[in-house]
């Protein structure tokens, strides 16, 4: 029996992508903890896009079929070998 907790993320998209906790202050703090970790401080906007754009790919799921690999069960039997 596994007793590990199911994973809280990613969380369902809001229907109007208006989630006023997902803000530029947000990433800016993401941004913020990482440069206090070692990692290199923001110099252009793109960093910042890129960080929002990740944020976004943690948070919320995919619209598609094509939900995070670790939220899908393993094939049963040989269904992925050749």
């Amino acid at each position: 029996m596994d007793d590990t907790p199911a994973p809280a993320y990613p969380l369902p998209r809001p229907a109007s992508d208006a989630d006023a906790r997902f803000s530029f202050g947000l990433a800016l703090d993401v941004a913020t903890v990482l440069t206090h970790h070692g990692y290199p401080a923001l110099t252009a906007g793109a960093d910042l896009i890129r960080i929002q754009q990740a944020l976004f790919g943690l948070v919320y799921r995919q619209t598609d079929a094509g939900d995070h690999p670790l939220d899908n069960k393993p094939p049963v039997g040989n269904q992925g070998s050749a």
